[in-house]
């Protein structure tokens, strides 16, 4: 105001008062026409750089309101494997653009544009089947809403606890109309004609944006493509004998906004006690401070806990399929378990795992079980920041193909380690771009290929669902 005052050769006071008395000439319309008229004119760098000040300026203003958010974003930032995330995005934007739109593709299930009366055509059924979003279904419409309303529901937590930070965030979306059930529990009939003669357990858990009728709906794809459906009011004894339970345990969202930041913070564990089988730690655990994640985990570890005790004596195969954020939170209970002793034999003996759209930074914990397979569709953009993070079938891509996905193994520094037989990773390459499990994820294993060698898949060697 004093550069102004001198440049016009008025006071600073008589200068403020001829510029109120303009102000009050032509009214506050005038005032907005004339600023508009001003910022027209002025540079392109003058204008971004006006538009920078007051975003700056505004943020400040709101960050003592904004809460956690902070700290919550520095700790996504510090987490080594979400650098390489970042950069990524940057360079690879219009993919993850062009993921989003694809997930949009179930919605329309499947319907060619050809179509007359929406009805979808005879291929499409074994999609559809177990389609997450299919709002013709009523279910589905019910689980989408309750995604919508987590979503809000947490950017509301975010500011409630405006006055914490991220060491004692808590974050917890329970509807009224969740379930209480930690499981899906489905019960099926073991194939006549399956190669594998011995019992099983299987057990599955879902990942991102999980609503309970979804976990349902995977379980029930995971019946219909490996077992014989059971009726129930069938006590025969054959039906007896070959009757057996899939569990879904069910891994409850936080909504969208949470479930992303979760996952950002535990794509990647950093070693800390080098010895045979490491545990290790996260740097930036925010899936273990949801209450969710706690609650998922923790039925999960039982689970597997309970299959491992009855296996001693029983020598049954546990099959266990993780999907996306699931896979997470597998590593962390086969992780907490393996350091129990008793555990470890029976592990490396009988536990077979299988992930499917994995987005770990790498996957130490094959050493754990007898035997682990990842299934990945190449345009899934969740797998490409995990399990597929340097593969690719473009010789445009520029990636080395090392699809070593243990860092210990790729490091050759643990012998032991090494002697552990490696994981296999099967790509579905066909243009399969989504990341849902229902509705996008195969499970016949003519659509995949090996990325490691000319292998077969051991799980998807024994599906028989229709082509």
């Amino acid at each position: 105001m004093d550069a102004i005052s001198t440049l016009v050769g008025l006071p600073g006071e008589a200068l403020k008062r001829a510029i109120n008395a303009a102000i009050g000439t032509v009214g506050n319309d005038g005032i907005l026409e004339i600023a508009w008229n001003v910022f027209r004119r002025g540079t392109q760098k003058a204008i971004l750089t006006t538009v920078g000040v007051i975003l700056k300026v505004t943020l400040s203003a709101m960050i003592g309101y904004l809460g956690p958010v902070d700290s919550i974003w520095k700790a996504i930032i510090d987490n080594p494997a979400n650098q390489e995330l970042f950069d990524t995005l940057k360079k690879d934007w219009w993919k993850v653009a062009r993921f989003f739109v694809d997930l949009l593709e179930p919605m329309k299930r499947f319907v060619s544009a050809e179509s007359i009366n929406g009805d979808p055509p005879p291929e499409a059924a074994r999609w559809n089947e177990y389609n997450e979003l299919d709002l013709s279904q009523a279910m589905n419409r019910h689980a989408t809403l309750s995604q919508v309303q987590r979503f809000f529901k947490s950017v509301i937590e975010v500011f409630r606890q405006k006055d914490l930070n991220v060491g004692n965030f808590e974050m917890d979306t329970r509807l009224e109309t969740d379930s209480t059930e930690p499981a899906v529990t489905i019960t099926a009939l073991k194939r006549k004609d399956d190669k594998v003669k011995t019992d099983e357990t299987w057990l599955f858990v879902n990942g991102i944006a999980g609503e309970f009728f979804w976990n349902h709906l995977a379980v029930s794809k995971i019946r219909d493509f490996f077992f014989d459906r059971d009726n129930p009011e069938d006590n025969s004894d054959d039906a007896k004998a070959r009757r057996t339970v899939i569990k879904g345990v069910f891994n409850r969202s936080d909504g969208i906004l949470w479930d992303l930041i979760e996952c950002g913070g535990e794509r990647r564990r950093e070693p800390t006690v080098a010895r045979r089988f490491p545990n290790t730690s996260t740097k930036a655990p925010l899936s273990s401070r949801t209450a969710s994640s706690r609650e998922a985990q923790a039925t999960l570890s039982q689970a597997l806990r309970s299959a491992l005790i009855d296996s001693k004596t029983s020598r049954k195969d546990i099959i266990m399929i993780a999907h996306s954020q699931g896979c997470l939170l597998l590593r962390l209970s086969l992780e907490e378990i393996f350091s129990d002793r008793q555990f470890q034999g029976v592990m490396q003996a009988h536990l077979h795992v299988y992930t499917f759209g994995n987005p770990a930074y790498d996957w130490n914990a094959h050493a754990y079980v007898a035997s682990t397979e990842h299934f990945a569709n190449e345009l899934d953009y969740v797998a490409k920041l995990g399990v597929l993070r340097q593969y690719s079938s473009d010789p445009n891509e520029g990636v080395n193909n090392d699809l070593t996905y243990c860092s210990l193994c790729k490091a050759g520094t643990d012998e032991k380690h090494l002697e552990k037989a490696k994981q296999l990773i099967f790509v579905n390459n066909k243009r399969q771009s989504g990341h849902l499990f229902g509705s996008q994820y195969s499970l016949q294993a003519k659509d995949y290929d090996c990325a490691n060698g000319r292998y077969a898949s051991a799980l998807l060697a024994r599906s028989q669902r229709r082509p």
